[in-house]
């Protein structure tokens, strides 16, 4: 027999022609006895046949019989859709029941219940069923075909994240067990996506259509009560533009193709979360931008087409300090960078006076960063937002990595909804804060200042604001850097002076020629060869 989860529409039964038909049948059953002495004959013949004496007619005879009419009306729904065997099995059941019952009360208390009037309302069922079933057996192909088309669609959808289309179809098709899986993989699809509210709308119909179903109720409770903590986290994927992190038991969300498991950092534009590629097992970095909250309605388009253009640019960089990108994607309005998941730390942990790293490795590490610049520069890529957190150090191997090539191009203007900078303000050139046309002797600047502070610890342009930051860097000269550590060589004031010049023409004019200052410096001052 099929079990409730496997039967169509209810609906469907009791709209079926031939149940009105059984109504009508046992209503005229009905009338027959009350206006005939035909029944209560064949009672007075059957209690003879049983040797009891003669009884009278159950106390609620009447009211008994009219009852039993929808009492026997499930027997028409088996008839109809379970198997032949189950309800033939249910009607013999019914059958020995009802003249059980009436030869015990006949014996016990010499009353005669409404037994052979009823047994016609359960045969009547039994009958009109299977003609129901019968009649609906031309359409079987039709529905399972049906059936097989609902669910290729479904999938398709589910794969194309129309998540809601793809539920739409699976709840109407009809509900076996092969359909309460798709849709439990739907759900759990929902909570990778972030689709928390309708991942709790799917769990909470399984968990109507079948109690207990897997851990549907578990996730109904723990996604409601994310819910609630953070009720802000349906109809979209950002959340103080980072994603949320599901609690045990819940499914991890996802980027693309992209497993993510933790969060890595987080800054004024987005969040960086540790990844997997499932499909081969890689590690990734996963960096964020949540265009949809950054930028402007009209500008969303254009900051996209440029976010996922300089990406493209960046990931075709192939160089040793300088991170490989993996994919680029967008995803909800979320713009997303996978990149190699670094060991080390950015370089803004050694940028403070009681954290500076040796004199010499900073040269050492600025050759490095120098040379990652240089290959870049020679590709026509220029970075725009160089500093020491967007720089990771490894000190095992005493070598350096740029990252977020590209990231500060997403707008001429250089202005986001939020007010956040594209391009950290204490780093930029004076062109850049002018909002000048940029080349590569911007890098060099930010460079100068990166080198500034790593070797005093300080910023070499301050302010208490924006505009007044962006004043110092475009009119107030530097503070020398042996004023503030007297026990920097010459080489360091010479290479700081020329990077940080004001105007563009007397800087170094490629990041080969500040390699080249670097390089001997490094020689003369410190004796030492570089890295290899």
């Amino acid at each position: 027999m099929h079990s409730r989860l496997g039967s169509p529409n209810i609906l469907s039964t009791l709209s079926s022609g031939w149940l009105a038909v059984y109504f009508i049948g046992c209503a005229a059953l009905a009338m027959l006895r009350w206006q005939s002495t035909i029944f209560t004959e064949a009672y007075n013949r059957l209690t003879g046949l049983l040797n009891t004496p003669s009884a009278e007619p159950f106390l609620y005879y009447d009211p008994l019989l009219m009852v039993s009419i929808l009492l026997v009306a499930p027997l028409f729904y088996f008839a109809f859709r379970a198997r032949f065997s189950n309800s033939l099995l249910i009607f013999l059941l019914c059958q020995l029941a009802l003249w059980g019952a009436f030869w015990w009360s006949l014996h016990q208390f010499a009353m005669i219940t409404p037994a052979l009037e009823i047994s016609s309302f359960i045969t009547l069922a039994l009958m009109l069923g299977i003609v129901e079933r019968l009649h609906q057996s031309p359409l079987k192909p039709l529905l399972h075909s049906r059936q097989q088309w609902g669910v290729a669609a479904a999938k398709h959808f589910q794969e194309i994240n129309q998540l809601s289309d793809a539920w739409n179809i699976l709840k109407q098709l009809e509900r076996n067990h092969d359909v309460l899986e798709l849709n439990y993989l739907l759900a759990e699809t929902c909570e990778r996506k972030r689709e928390y509210e309708l991942a709790i709308s799917i769990y909470r119909w399984l968990e109507l259509q079948k109690r207990g179903f897997k851990d549907c109720k578990m996730k109904i409770e723990r996604l409601t009560h994310m819910h609630q903590t953070n009720p802000n986290m349906s109809g979209t994927i950002i959340m103080d533009q980072t994603m949320l992190m599901p609690g045990e038991g819940l499914q991890p969300p996802t980027l693309g193709r992209y497993r993510i498991d933790s969060v890595l950092g987080k800054g004024a534009m987005g969040v960086v979360y540790r990844g997997v590629d499932p499909a081969i097992n890689r590690e990734v970095a996963i960096k964020t931008l949540a265009l949809s909250k950054e930028f402007e309605d009209q500008d969303q388009q254009v900051a996209r087409e440029r976010f996922f253009r300089e990406a493209e640019t960046a990931g075709k960089l192939n160089h040793p300090n300088i991170v490989t990108i993996y994919d680029v994607g967008e995803e909800q309005d979320l713009a997303f960078i996978a990149m190699d998941l670094l060991t080390g730390v950015p370089l803004d942990q050694h940028n403070k006076p009681d954290t500076l790293l040796p004199v010499s490795l900073v040269y050492q590490l600025m050759l490095q960063i120098a040379a990652g610049l240089g290959y870049a520069h020679q590709k026509n890529v220029v970075h725009r937002d160089i500093k020491p957190g967007n720089i990771i150090y490894d000190d095992d191997k005493q070598t350096v990595i740029i990252t977020d090539f590209g990231i500060a191009h997403l707008t001429d203007q250089s202005k986001t909804r939020t007010g956040a900078i594209l391009g950290s303000p204490f780093y930029m050139s004076p062109e850049q804060v002018q909002g000048k046309k940029i080349d590569q002797r911007s890098d060099i600047f930010s460079l100068g200042v990166t080198f500034y502070q790593l070797l005093t610890g300080h910023l070499p342009f301050k302010g208490e604001s924006l505009a007044t930051v962006a004043l110092n860097i475009t009119t107030k000269k530097h503070e020398p850097v042996r004023k503030i550590r007297a026990d920097l060589p010459a080489s360091a004031s010479r290479i700081v002076n020329k990077a940080l010049h004001k105007e563009m023409s007397k800087r170094y004019q490629t990041v080969n020629e500040l390699r080249e200052a670097l390089l001997s410096a490094l020689k003369r001052d410190f004796k030492v060869n570089p890295f290899q």
